[in-house]
């Protein structure tokens, strides 16, 4: 009887080191190949081919997901000018547990140099359960809201959702830019809704804009004439005192000229404006865009417009 206990509590051990040996063995291995993977990604990085390094670093990663290997990664893609992943690739990073707390204002600085090349892209989502892609990658976690960085460029935006048609949209985005982009589904057996293109309605507007300053600067410009009539009432135009004035007659020079500066910066500034807004009206996209435009008609005139 004792003899058989013994068998049996044998076989259970025999079995359990196995069954140790069989889960360790793939996880070293695998360890192993990431790290000759690394080591090759490096020599790829020296001579200065990133994106084969890079290829090297991600399966590495794939293989053993060791946090070190995120900065591999990241540094790779600024490389290749694929600074939107690295930001992402480098937040992974210092969201992690195991992050060295020492390399965190060093990142943090390299961060903040990437934020002024990258663009971002606002999706708001009109419903639940859409599964929304970026140029053919699904983005995960988006819910009915989300804001996404991507390089400056064209890009497209993609939604689905069961038993529905898919909603496209395709957009521009520049460095510093943040574009939003509604993503509405059709109900079944109906089109996808045309995108609103907010550049067309803001050229538009600054063409109203730029018509409201024309006509402000011609009435101000009205009343600078009348003025200036009312001046030479009250101003010698011959003999010996050709050109002075009484005090009421330089007042109302005074204000006469302080009219005319007004009018030709709202003349000019409108006209500016409003071409700018034919330019934009006329060129639009049917794309979501939104923008910021900055105009210096004339000295003292600033015009800052957002669509």
């Amino acid at each position: 009887m004792l003899a058989r206990i013994l068998s049996v509590a044998v076989t259970t051990l025999v079995l359990m080191l196995l069954s140790v040996v069989s889960i360790a063995a793939p996880s070293d291995a695998l360890k192993q190949k990431a790290q000759e993977l690394l080591t090759e990604g490096n020599r790829l990085a020296g001579e200065g081919d990133f994106g084969a390094a890079l290829l090297k670093f991600r399966t590495a990663y794939e293989l053993y997901s060791s946090p070190k290997l995120l900065l591999n990664i990241g540094t790779s893609l600024r490389y290749v000018g694929r600074n939107a992943e690295a930001v992402v690739t480098y937040e992974r990073y210092l969201a992690h547990p195991e992050a060295d707390p020492s390399r965190e204002a060093e990142l943090r600085g390299i961060l903040n140099d990437l934020e002024r090349l990258v663009g971002r892209l606002e999706i708001t989502v009109a419903e639940s359960d859409v599964r929304v892609s970026l140029d053919g990658e699904l983005l995960r976690d988006v819910g009915r809201r989300a804001v996404v960085q991507v390089d400056p460029g064209r890009h497209t935006v993609v939604a689905e959702k069961a038993n529905r048609q898919p909603t496209v949209r395709h957009l521009s985005v520049e460095a510093q830019e943040t574009v939003a982009v509604a993503l509405v589904l059709a109900e079944p057996g109906e089109e996808p809704p045309d995108p609103v293109s907010l550049r067309r309605v803001g050229g538009w507007s600054l063409v109203a804009l730029g018509g409201a300053g024309i006509v402000a600067g011609a009435v101000v410009g009205a009343v600078a004439q009348a003025k200036r009539s009312e001046a030479d009432d009250h101003c010698a135009t011959e003999g010996h005192f050709a050109g002075y004035c009484s005090p009421t007659g330089a007042d109302l020079n005074d204000q006469a000229r302080t009219l005319g500066g007004a009018a030709t910066i709202a003349f000019v500034g409108g006209f500016a404006v409003g071409v700018a807004g034919l330019a934009l009206a006329f060129t639009a996209e049917d794309d979501p865009v939104t923008g910021t435009l900055n105009l210096d008609p004339s000295p003292g005139l600033r015009v800052m417009v957002t669509w």
